[in-house]
């Protein structure tokens, strides 16, 4: 995220319906009444600008009965220090929460079971402001990298940040009526799997974000009005879109995660039986699909299921793409963005990594994004790859791997060209 300037803007597998169903908790939270917002300011980084100014703009918003939790960790540099703030009632408890981590999903746990044992009767809101990144990024053509400026990232642990799996680590047995991911590239699959146990409702925008931290402020205020969560859902992608420029923002019920994975593994099993032919398709409906990451790596997930639906001959990859496209269009809710080129897809503002084709996927992205792991969406872009690599073989080309790349050759940067490196 860019920081504005303050003041500017082979066995059958069980159904993952089923596995979802079983293992997540109800959010039993009341639908009305006042608020609880708990806010996870990521400071100790280029952000403490915004996060400090999202800080005092939250505090100042907490109205009408409504309780906010602000924790705010910074500035960078040897005597950073996580401050906790309560204010309810025009009321304010501050709290020294000493040296803290906040790219570990430890400080994420203690963070938000904190803020649930306040037991406010109402609903409760979970706000996480930092950089973000895709789970994986292919920087240049000639080497795999990961990205610095991961979420929650905090430089006085050497650029440490949360990754989906993190993420979900650390709100396991929890329930929040809505979920804002105040980050870039937040609104992934693979980031918003991580909620969807956890989550009523999620927002979050798929591409990059410039806030002054005064958004979350806005967004504050906006809850204190006892919206219900799915108002205050879209109400938060309204303000995401906003920073967002033309890449707008979404919302979705958290629970409908599970349908899509569903539909995505069922077109990765088509892709991998037809890789050759669909890897060809995609190279020619690229351009015509929304991408957004470093180099293009995130896919808009709606559009790219309506190109293959439109543009890939085989009849069962054409009916499992046109049935995943109808799904992400009935799930997710678009918020903002500017227009799009003739001809291409209209985008859904929901991303899936789908790096280019040349290149082999990253080998820790089942690591870090659970979701390519449980759809098996992993083995489909390795067939893909395989199926370009054979092709370019067969015509005398030269594709790089970096299957033997090991982690400490990865020479991290950040996802925002204008933010400094971490020291």
């Amino acid at each position: 995220m860019r920081s504005a300037p303050v003041g500017g803007v082979r066995r059958a597998l069980p159904s993952i319906s089923l596995i979802a169903a079983l293992l997540a908790p109800a959010c039993s939270s009341a639908d009305s009444g006042p608020w609880l917002a708990a806010l996870y300011l990521a400071g100790d980084s280029d952000l403490w600008q915004t996060a400090q100014y999202a800080a005092s703009t939250a505090r100042a918003a907490t109205a009408g009965g409504m309780t906010s939790v602000v924790l705010l960790d910074g500035p960078p540099g040897p005597d950073s220090r996580a401050t906790l703030t309560i204010r309810y009632g025009g009321r304010t408890s501050t709290r020294n929460w000493g040296s803290l981590n906040t790219g570990s999903p430890q400080s994420l746990a203690r963070f938000t079971r904190y803020a649930r044992s306040l037991r406010v009767a109402g609903p409760k809101a979970l706000i996480l402001l930092g950089h973000g990144k895709p789970p994986a990024s292919v920087s240049d053509p000639w080497r795999l990298m990961t990205v610095a400026g991961g979420l929650g990232e905090d430089w006085s642990a050497g650029g440490d940040s949360l990754d989906a799996a993190e993420i979900e680590e650390a709100l396991a047995g929890q329930s929040w009526d809505l979920v804002v991911l105040a980050c870039c590239h937040g609104a992934s699959v693979e980031q918003l799997w991580a909620l969807r146990s956890a989550a009523k409702y999620a927002a979050a925008a798929p591409g990059e974000i410039a806030m002054d931290g005064g958004e979350l402020g806005r967004l504050v205020g906006a809850l204190a009005s006892r919206p219900t969560a799915e108002q205050a859902a879209a109400t938060s992608a309204s303000v995401l879109a906003a920073a967002a420029g033309d890449a707008g923002a979404m919302w979705m019920p958290a629970a409908r995660l599970t349908g899509v994975a569903e539909h995505v593994r069922a077109l990765g099993v088509e892709v991998r039986r037809d890789a050759r032919n669909c890897a060809r398709a995609l190279e020619a409906l690229r351009p015509l699909v929304p991408c957004w990451g470093p180099s293009g790596e995130m896919a808009d997930l709606g559009a790219l299921a309506a190109a293959m639906d439109a543009g890939v001959a085989d009849p069962h990859v054409k009916s499992t793409a046109g049935t995943l496209a109808a799904e992400v269009s009935a799930a997710v809710h678009k918020t903002g963005g500017g227009g799009r080129p003739a001809g291409s897809f209209a985008p859904t503002n929901l991303g899936i990594f789908l790096p280019p084709l040349q290149t082999e996927p990253w080998k820790d992205y089942d690591k870090h994004a659970p979701f390519g792991r449980v759809t098996e969406w992993t083995l489909a872009l390795a067939a893909l790859h395989r199926a370009v690599a054979e092709d370019s073989s067969s015509a005398g080309v030269c594709l790089v791997s970096w299957a033997g790349l090991e982690r400490k050759d990865l020479q991290p940067r950040s996802c925002c060209e204008t933010s400094p490196e971490a020291p």
